[in-house]
């Protein structure tokens, strides 16, 4: 299994935040560094998760379902935590990415490109929060 660590840039203070099955990984920080996105389970069956970037509270799901969910990114005001997630049996993809609101409700899907979509990222800009999304195509979807 693989778990969540982190450690001072200096090499100081590693603290082992997870200790469990299944595996742990592609963690993000949040912007303001107190709470830690990362993808939980194996390959074909991850979720993904919040947890305390201190190491105190548990692991709480935010995406949640048969689906596969992997790489979480917050947004820039730390509201939002988009991923990508694999709908349908077939592992190559499509992968598509989602936006989930942290204060609550379901995921919603912001592209359905049907094919491989591994790009994604925030948009800088101060009156909007969107995301692009980059495949073969290229989208921006604003916020509601």
């Amino acid at each position: 299994t693989r778990d969540l660590f982190i450690i001072n840039t200096d090499g100081t203070g590693l603290l082992k935040l997870t200790d469990d099955r299944p595996s742990d990984a592609e963690a993000a920080f949040s912007p303001d560094g107190k709470k830690i996105a990362f993808a939980k389970g194996s390959f074909g069956s991850r979720d993904i998760y919040l947890i305390n970037a201190d190491g105190s509270g548990l692991a709480e799901p935010i995406a949640a379902g048969p689906e596969d969910e992997t790489d979480p990114l917050f947004s820039p005001d730390g509201e939002q935590v988009v991923f990508l997630r694999l709908d349908g049996s077939n592992t190559r993809g499509p992968w598509e990415t989602y936006i989930q609101y942290l204060s609550g409700g379901l995921p919603i899907q912001v592209t359905n490109f049907g094919h491989l979509n591994w790009t994604f990222g925030w948009v800088q800009d101060p009156s909007a929060t969107a995301v692009e999304a980059m495949s073969w195509a290229q989208v921006k979807i604003e916020s509601r």
